[in-house]
């Protein structure tokens, strides 16, 4: 008999196919998609469309959109939300653009809520020095009992290609060589970002739409990734400012500058912008949604009971009896603003209509009916 055949395990009943390893508890599921990484804006969390109100633990999203659109921003809060959630969680950041020695400041995890003892980052285009480390490195040390909880690679982009590595000379083509590179090194990571629980977080850049239909259909822009890359991953988001008007100012009519600071033409220096993130598409379903959220350029993410008041109002849980009034449970309140106003100064009035929001797309996306 051939000697793999020999010592190849042989399963000898239906309950034993349960003590070889890969294989999943009928209800694990179940599990997976309660235990989510969040970010610090209840939109973006909503978004994603799961029970648990987030990105899976194990799962992996692609965010891509425009230069300087907030994508690694987005990515520094959502750090210091998972800190902040569990005091345990650690963080590895690959960055293939080496800025992370830039970014790297005390200001700025403190701005994210970062906990610089449970966050290491790495500047590195090097395929090996990415792929390589999280394969064998971060299985080691989750093996070894670290609770990492996310690996961020900011940019694939940035990556550079296994062939062009070895090139004398950029005038070297190298047809392929980079979507190759990234898939190979996405499949080779995969199985531990699933055994072992962890949040993979990806961003990645945009490139111009030359199909004219496909521009008309999608818009001017595409994600820059290959066929491959884009099966590995089970979440597409779309991040970009707003830049129109709305954008510019919060539903309270605030503006997002300071008069105390003026440039040489008289203008007011910005002090932030709103963003929108949108899931364009997803492994689950309910893709499509757009959350859209508050960047301070000194606090982060702020302002967060602007969008508790939206979600709210979407969901009915704050009524509109009329155009000019809006009432939640027995108190009434009179346009927009003192709706608004009361929200932002009671914290516990913002939790209890976060969590009654959750409980209505809870009951949603299980298919529960409110008879049940």
């Amino acid at each position: 008999m051939d000697d793999k055949k020999q010592k190849r395990r042989v399963v000898s009943s239906w309950s034993k196919l349960d003590e070889i390893e890969g294989m999943v508890e009928p209800d694990a599921g179940e599990e997976a998609l309660m235990n989510c990484l969040k970010t610090p804006s209840p939109s973006i969390n909503w978004a994603f469309a799961q029970p648990g109100w987030g990105l899976p633990f194990g799962a992996g999203a692609l965010w891509y959109g425009p230069p300087k659109g907030g994508k690694s921003v987005l990515v520094s809060a959502t750090i210091g939300q998972l800190h902040a959630d569990d005091p345990t969680a650690k963080a590895i950041k690959l960055d293939s653009e080496l800025r992370s020695k830039f970014q790297l400041s005390a200001t700025n995890m403190r701005k994210f809520g970062i906990d610089p003892k449970r966050f290491k980052a790495r500047d590195t285009n090097v395929p090996s020095e990415i792929f390589d480390f999280i394969e064998y490195d971060v299985a080691a040390l989750c093996e070894a009992g670290e609770n990492i909880k996310l690996v961020i690679i900011d940019s694939l982009s940035g990556i550079q290609g296994r062939r062009t590595l070895d090139a004398d000379t950029v005038d070297t083509q190298q047809r392929g060589d980079h979507a190759l590179t990234i898939k190979d090194g996405l499949m080779r990571i995969l199985p531990v970002i699933r055994r072992h629980n962890i949040a993979l977080l990806c961003t990645t850049h945009v490139r111009a739409e030359q199909d004219t239909q496909e521009a008309k259909k999608s818009g001017s822009v595409k994600m820059q990734a290959g066929w491959a890359t884009k099966h590995i991953f089970e979440y597409f988001c779309y991040i970009e400012r707003n830049e129109w008007k709305d954008g510019k100012m919060s539903l309270l009519n605030e503006e997002f500058n300071d008069p105390a600071v003026k440039d040489l033409m008289d203008k007011a220096q910005r002090t932030g912008h709103k963003m929108r993130f949108c899931v364009e598409d997803s492994s689950f379903p309910y893709a499509g949604r757009t959350a859209e959220f508050t960047l301070n350029y000194d606090d982060g993410i702020v302002n967060q009971y602007e969008e508790i008041f939206q979600l709210a109002l979407n969901h009915g849980v704050i009524q509109k009896p009329s155009a000019a009034y809006y009432k939640i449970g027995e108190d009434t309140y009179h346009g927009a603003v003192k709706c608004l106003t009361a929200i932002r100064d009671n914290p516990e009035l913002q939790d209890k209509l976060l969590r009654d929001v959750k409980m209505i797309d809870f009951k949603r996306i299980k298919g529960i009916k409110d008879s049940e």
